[in-house]
């Protein structure tokens, strides 16, 4: 496992015994006992912010020309802009956005009923 991985940075502790169950002729008990020795192994993953994910994720489905915008836009509402501002948290701004997306989709809906789209 180190060999694949390298020893620079700590393991988890369940991602290796998971490793280990694999396959029965995995030495992951003696890896285990080695990197608890040697302070490379962490008890447990470390977990991901699901509204900073959300985030992320938000800004994949924007258009690439908006990019800009949105980076500043919540580097803003982060407190990094150009002027000291107030912190926003994550969870804030997943619903800011959750909020502009269901205005987006009200606005794109169907056109009124009956009429062409010439008009007439």
């Amino acid at each position: 496992m180190l060999a694949h991985l390298g020893a620079a940075a700590p393991l988890c502790e369940p991602d290796v015994r998971a490793a280990g169950a694999l396959r029965p002729t995995n030495s992951s008990l003696r890896l285990l006992g080695f990197l608890r020795d040697k302070g490379m192994l962490t008890a447990t993953r470390p977990r991901a912010d699901t509204d900073t994910a959300a985030v992320a994720r938000a800004r994949q489905r924007v258009p690439v020309q908006f990019h800009g915008d949105f980076d500043a836009w919540t580097a803003v509402l982060r407190g990094r802009g150009r002027r000291p501002s107030l912190t926003v948290s994550w969870a804030t701004i997943r619903s800011y956005q959750l909020s502009r997306a269901r205005a987006g989709a009200v606005a794109r809906g169907p056109g009124p009923a009956g009429r062409s789209p010439r008009g007439r």
